[in-house]
């Protein structure tokens, strides 16, 4: 199981940014200027560890008392062991610390499954972002009980 850590650091953001230059730009061919969206500044970064090596990311920013899910990804070496979900769940519960009430989201369309066994619905008809299709998702967070099995760790 993969550690996941809240971000604080240069540092630790700057791993975060590898990762999604690697998924985002290299990957899925996302323009950079349309990936560095000018909003990370403001949003809370997570990194998944499998032991020390950065293994996925996500971000989450505060839009009054609702989160929006950005920019999930995981490298191609780590993904299919669960580190996708045990992202978005840390992600979830610091969301509910934060007293935030609905988490939403513009999933890929070919992600949309794994989002929908996470308890996200599909919340509009589907458009194209960054040449990809997308859907928008959301949750509605109620309850702790149900994240505390995931380990969150605040890095200063």
């Amino acid at each position: 199981m993969a550690k996941v850590i809240v971000c604080k650091t240069a540092l630790r953001k700057e791993k975060c940014y590898s990762i999604r230059q690697i998924v985002f730009i290299e990957e899925q061919k996302v323009p950079k200027e349309l990936e560095r969206d000018g909003k990370d500044d403001a949003a809370i970064h997570f990194l998944a560890l499998e032991g020390d090596v950065p293994a996925g990311t996500v971000r989450l920013t505060l839009i009054g008392r609702n989160g929006k899910l950005q920019r999930l990804a995981v490298l191609k070496e780590f993904r299919g062991k669960g580190i996708a979900k045990q992202i978005v769940k840390a992600l979830e519960k610091e969301a509910l610390a934060q007293g935030l009430e609905k988490i939403t989201m513009h999933s890929q369309s070919h992600a949309k499954g794994f989002y929908e066994k996470l308890g996200y619905e599909v919340s509009g008809k589907e458009f194209m972002e960054a040449g990809i299709p997308h859907v928008p998702m959301e949750k509605r967070l109620t309850g702790k009980k149900k994240y505390d099995d995931y380990k969150l760790t605040t890095i200063f």
